[in-house]
């Protein structure tokens, strides 16, 4: 079972808000809005042997983050002019291991991160919808 820190951690990492369901349904359908409700349902449904694999790949989120968190303070103008920042490679490397990170989190529940999200800017148009079987 979750705890209620990592279900917080989760939605966190994955983009989705930090307040009550706030589901929308058209025809009975959800909507291209919040998918929340989905995640919230896969989480309460975690396998117990699922669980030391979640909180490796959670874990590995937190992590990323907080190296992303200390290289900017690494950054540095390299030339005047058309700036060219001194450090950015790194930012980016880390950048694409938080996404290899929050899609693992996010395959753990069979789920997408939220296309709304700033966090994950562009995703919206590649949003998959899956069908209940």
């Amino acid at each position: 079972m979750l705890t209620q820190e990592e279900r917080a951690l989760t939605r966190y990492h994955l983009g989705y808000p930090q307040v009550g369901n706030n589901t929308v349904l058209a025809l009975g359908y959800p909507t291209g809005g919040q998918m929340q409700f989905l995640l919230e349902a896969m989480m309460d449904q975690i396998l117990p042997e699922g669980e030391p694999i979640f909180r490796k790949t959670l874990q590995q989120c937190i992590c990323v983050e907080a190296q992303m968190i200390e290289a900017r303070s690494r950054l540095k103008a390299e030339a005047i002019g058309t700036i060219t920042l001194r450090g950015g490679a790194e930012l980016e490397n880390l950048e694409d291991q938080y996404e290899y990170w929050t899609d693992a989190l996010a395959d753990i529940f069979d789920g997408n991160k939220n296309p709304y999200s700033s966090k994950f800017r562009g995703l919206a148009t590649n949003y998959v919808l899956r069908e209940p079987i």
